[in-house]
């Protein structure tokens, strides 16, 4: 697919960086900001001190930043107390792939981040770009008022294709999305962090959507990893579960599986080392098998798990 920043329309303009301080798009404003602090920062405001901006700020017609990097290049602006400094002004049919593109290219974020980020900008993205080529093709005189034949054939999933998002994270993505719009409270367990051992009441949004988002910080506890989106649906799942939540396969009513799986983890526990080995490496053959996408959704679900045991574990010593 080209880059949208191909068919960019140049509108550069000035801006008073502290005009623009705090106003970004809905989607920026879930992306944590890189702290001033950090050494990534800092070689970025040495170097607009030094050089100047090689690229200008992009903003909507709203004067919203869209993107990460023109967010930090702006208050690497405001640090240096600039008076002025160049936007590139997107309008209505270039701001939605600008988005787009900016979001696939976080530094930071796990592929799960980026298809959730990206999922309800790729039908804007979609009508944005038919739009577009048929104003091209107006202005040239191509064709008349009538609609271009064929623009809508393009998917959601084929663009999500297109940038780098399998059709498995992009049904994730749809799920959490539906998963968000629950307004219910749910209770929850901190575990980590100065809060630890709180209890937190909160949508699934409220408490999913930062760790989702949340940067890799390293260290050896599974707080410091952000979650994926099958983490997530597993934990969104049991969080239901445990309200007495029940779901209906083929009419019948049925427990979840949850409780079948702790017998069954106690089950492998039990056995002898050796055939805790046989079973093992009969695991690894079926990972092999396994799409990468799969194999991570599979791991996100189990590290979601193993939490859960963990704060258990916690809780009963």
């Amino acid at each position: 697919m080209p880059s949208c920043f191909d068919f960019m329309q140049l509108n550069i303009q000035k801006r008073d960086p502290v005009h623009l301080k705090n106003k970004y798009t809905t989607a920026l404003r879930r992306l944590p900001e890189l702290p001033e602090d950090s050494e990534e920062f800092r070689a970025i405001a040495a170097g607009l001190k030094k050089a100047g901006f090689i690229r200008p700020i992009l903003i909507d017609e709203n004067d919203c930043v869209i993107d990460d990097h023109s967010r930090t290049l702006l208050k690497a602006a405001i640090r240096w107390q600039l008076v002025e400094i160049p936007v590139q002004v997107c309008n209505s049919t270039d701001a939605p792939n600008l988005l787009l593109h900016s979001l696939i290219h976080v530094r930071h974020l796990s592929k799960s981040a980026i298809a959730y980020l990206a999922y309800p900008h790729l039908q804007p993205a979609i009508e944005a770009s038919r739009l577009r080529r048929l104003e091209n093709l107006r202005n040239s005189q191509q064709i008349s008022e009538e609609p271009l034949s064929g623009s809508s054939s393009e998917t959601i999933g084929d663009l999500a294709e297109q940038v780098g998002i399998s059709s498995t994270l992009l049904k994730a993505a749809k799920q959490v999305h539906e998963a968000f719009a629950d307004k219910k409270k749910y209770t929850f367990n901190v575990d980590g962090g100065a809060k630890d051992g709180a209890i937190e009441e909160v949508t699934l949004k409220e408490w999913y959507e930062p760790k989702l988002l949340q940067a890799y910080v390293g260290g050896e506890h599974e707080q410091s990893r952000p979650i994926g989106l099958g983490g997530i649906l597993a934990g969104i799942t049991a969080v239901r579960t445990g309200d007495r939540a029940k779901f209906s396969p083929k009419g019948k009513q049925t427990d979840f599986f949850a409780d079948l799986f702790t017998r069954d983890i106690q089950k492998f526990n039990a056995l002898p080392e050796l055939k805790r080995e046989a079973a093992m490496s009969v695991i690894e053959k079926t990972a092999e098998q396994m799409t990468p996408q799969e194999c991570e959704a599979a791991a996100e679900t189990l590290r979601a798990m193993a939490n859960v045991y963990a704060a258990a574990a916690k809780v009963k010593k």
